[in-house]
């Protein structure tokens, strides 16, 4: 099979990185990164950053990477200046402070750092080439052409996370079906078009600049309506359910992005997998999906990748692009762990692990058939 040819600079591949503040995010909650201190969950960020930034160049030299963020220290993780790492492989660091979506203290309790993201759409906006913005816990294992050109040509792309435009009064998700999220949508915005809206996963944002200036447009005054009415009322749509407006910046994603035309599907080329015993979802030919990401893997496959990587390790540095997308599979078990390290779980961590989450998700179902819903 012949060598995919690169195409020349014709989108960004962005990431960004915004750490808690001591005025504004104390207390913040981030479940999938634990008990983790503020300086440790920033160390850990900027880990994750440089793996996914370092495996799309491998994939992708040719095309400008970036890294927004509003971390104006300096990073020095074992020994290593990881900004300075950064820039030695032609990846940009941007410092873009975060204002636009910071909401009061004691307004969002999980995930407020999220809003970030949206803080970057106005930057991808003021650019000339179309970007593709990821979460930082992802790697890019593959090149893909037919991705590629669907970047350069400013395609807009999102992720349908739960694809069940099917069966759009179905709870099972979040305990909020399709058409509670457009009565939710339009309770927040009488005008909102869309009855149906399509859950957007917040992974992953691609398009032209004009399709980022949009979104941004929209969800600016959305968002700080949305704080208005969490401080001063009326509550927010779906009673108990509401949470899912405060809980991360997704339901804001996706009542912005189910606005906007000719809105195409990442669902092809990345998948948000769950490789714990409890909450597995890998499907055979995942593996071959141009990027994964990762949310379950950042104490473990990702935190061994990084290491892996910075000892200079062969099997990444020096493979062809078919045996490091095998390599990196194996770290971070997509579709099966076959490479550990010494500071692995043992077996019956995992065991323990595996039956705490099996004990929530069961506790979880019984409060969703009682009518009791929760984030």
């Amino acid at each position: 099979m012949a060598a995919q040819a690169p195409l020349p600079y014709a989108y960004n591949i962005v990431t960004c990185i915004c750490i808690d503040t001591a005025q504004a995010d104390d207390g913040t909650v981030y479940p999938l990164l634990g008990n983790l201190s503020a300086e440790e969950r920033r160390l850990q960020y900027w880990k994750l950053a440089w793996v996914l930034m370092i495996t799309s160049k491998l994939c992708q030299p040719e095309q400008r990477h970036m890294v927004y963020t509003n971390d104006t220290g300096a990073v020095i993780a074992d020994g290593q200046d990881l900004k300075a790492l950064l820039a030695s492989h032609g990846i940009e660091v941007v410092v873009l402070p975060f204002a636009d979506f910071l909401a009061p203290k004691g307004t969002l309790a999980r995930f407020a750092n999220a809003f970030y993201k949206l803080e970057v759409f106005k930057a991808l906006a003021a650019l000339d080439k179309p970007s593709i913005l990821l979460d930082n816990d992802v790697v890019w294992a593959h090149r893909n052409a037919e991705l590629e050109q669907a970047l350069a040509d400013g395609k807009t792309l999102f992720y349908d996370i739960y694809e069940r435009s099917a069966t759009p009064d179905s709870r099972q998700y979040l305990g909020v079906s399709m058409r509670d999220f457009g009565q939710y949508f339009k309770d927040l915005d009488p005008a909102y078009p869309q009855a149906l809206p399509v859950t957007i996963g917040g992974e992953v944002a691609a398009g032209a600049p004009a399709m980022f200036g949009a979104l941004y447009a929209y969800l600016h005054p959305t968002f700080w309506e949305m704080i208005r009415r969490i401080q001063q009322g009326p509550p927010l749509p779906g009673g108990e359910r509401s949470k899912v407006f405060i809980n991360g910046m997704e339901t804001l994603l996706s009542m912005g992005v189910n606005r906007l035309p000719a809105v195409g599907w990442m669902n092809p080329y990345i998948k948000r997998i769950y490789n714990i015993g409890f909450l597995k979802n890998l499907k055979p030919g995942d593996e071959q999906k141009p990027i994964w990401h990762l949310p379950s893997e950042k104490h473990r496959g990702l935190a061994n990748l990084y290491a892996f990587i910075m000892e200079g390790d062969t099997r990444f540095w020096h493979a062809s692009p078919a045996d490091r997308a095998k390599f990196m599979g194996d770290v971070v078990a997509v579709p099966k762990r076959r490479i550990r390290r010494e500071t692995d779980p043992t077996w019956w961590q995992d065991q323990v692990r595996t039956l705490r989450g099996r004990a929530g998700l069961a506790r979880n179902k019984v409060k969703e058939w009682l009518g009791i819903y929760h984030s």
